[in-house]
């Protein structure tokens, strides 16, 4: 994603300069503004992608063992208080 956004801020601030420059012609604004909306589906593609490419199942696997129940057996009441408090 970094070289999507490297490629897209000039781009963007360009179309942001000529969108604020009173003087810029209809057309010139309309361009800008599909400039800006290029960058933003860019983006979003972008972010899409990295949330596709994650395979989460080990995190997954781990966070259902990290749930299972822990036997207190031999554990202080202080102990077993202390752990379900850091467990939460």
């Amino acid at each position: 994603m970094n070289e999507h956004v490297r490629l897209l801020k000039p781009k963007s601030k360009d179309a942001q300069a000529i969108i604020a420059d009173a003087n810029a012609t209809p057309s010139a604004v309309a361009e800008a503004v599909n400039r800006i909306k290029e960058a933003q589906a860019s983006l979003k593609a972008a972010q899409e992608g990295l949330t596709n490419q994650a395979d989460k199942t080990k995190l997954v696997q781990a966070l259902a063992t990290l749930k299972q129940p822990i036997s207190t057996e031999g554990k202080t009441p202080k102990s077993t208080q202390a752990f379900n408090q850091a467990r939460k």
